[in-house]
């Protein structure tokens, strides 16, 4: 990706993002259930993408119901090329899906955090998990569809800017070092 600007303003908020299109089988859910739950202020969700029109309706009544409307921010669909300014703006990035098919593979967004620096959030994950414990470059949940644990460990992330600093660099340095296209094709 060229060099950019995030294409938010930093201004103190802890952005928790998550690419690509957001429905009830990549954690929809558990990530409004969770925003209900987190103590911090500062903390918004970033969705680069959007919410389809089956859930949408879901998620807008209860978000509204919740009071927890303000902490998400959808761009809706981007062209590819728009999405690293998005992800400039990301405190930390969330890998959700728990289908099947999710089970046996990385998904891009996984690679994409690393490649911003950006702390992953995953559920416990054959793939991701272990990567993500071993270079320290973000948390691994023990128990999916638990929204207080997603809750808790955001909120112990946002109130902890030196261990955010210290996974950045490790997702920085994992993507840098092994992670990419051009490593992995060796």
């Amino acid at each position: 990706f060229p060099a950019g600007e995030p294409a938010l303003p930093s201004d103190g908020t802890f952005w928790v993002v998550h690419e690509g299109r957001l429905t009830l089988d990549r954690g929809l859910r558990l990530l409004v259930e969770a925003a209900r739950l987190l103590r911090s202020p500062r903390v918004r969700f970033l969705v680069i993408g959007g919410v389809p029109w089956k859930e949408a309706e879901w998620f807008a009544a209860q978000t509204t119901k919740d009071g927890t409307v303000d902490r998400f921010h959808l761009t809706r669909f981007l062209p590819y090329h728009q999405v690293p300014d998005w992800l400039r703006s990301g405190s930390a990035g969330l890998c959700l899906n728990q289908t099947p098919n999710a089970l046996t593979g990385t998904p891009n967004k996984f690679f994409n955090y690393l490649r911003f620096g950006l702390p992953i959030l995953t559920l416990a994950h054959p793939i991701m998990g272990p990567i993500v414990r071993s270079a320290d470059c973000g948390l691994e949940l023990a128990r999916p569809g638990v929204p207080g644990e997603l809750a808790d460990a955001i909120d112990r992330l946002a109130s902890d800017p030196d261990r955010v600093a210290k996974m950045s660099a490790a997702a920085s340095k994992l993507f840098a070092d092994e992670l990419n296209w051009e490593r992995m094709e060796d």
